[in-house]
């Protein structure tokens, strides 16, 4: 499998973990967590010569902090749980005590 079939899966298996991320309420720092991380193992295997993978590995640390950017604004638009469903939120001059 070339270069262009792995990346296609992985864009596959990051869309639906940043799907579940979104419908669970994950924290969206996770993905820019994580593509801080993977950034520097580039720059690390970059050191070391091995170039190819360091571009690789580049290519999916693009992709994750895409998606990582794109959950951000996601999370930002999304309505609070409490104005999503009004059945649990009291009644207004409901002593809840």
């Amino acid at each position: 499998m070339d270069l262009a079939g792995f990346a296609a899966i992985f864009a596959v298996l990051l869309g639906a973990f940043l799907a579940y991320s979104w419908w669970a309420r994950v924290d969206p720092r996770y993905p820019m967590l994580g593509a801080l991380g993977g950034f520097g193992v580039a720059i690390v295997a970059e050191n070391f010569g091995y170039r190819d993978a360091a571009n690789t590995l580049a290519l999916f640390v693009f992709l994750t902090a895409a998606g990582g950017v794109a959950l951000m604004l996601l999370t930002s638009f999304r309505r609070p749980a409490a104005a999503r469903d009004p059945g649990d939120a009291a009644p207004e001059g409901v002593d809840q005590g």
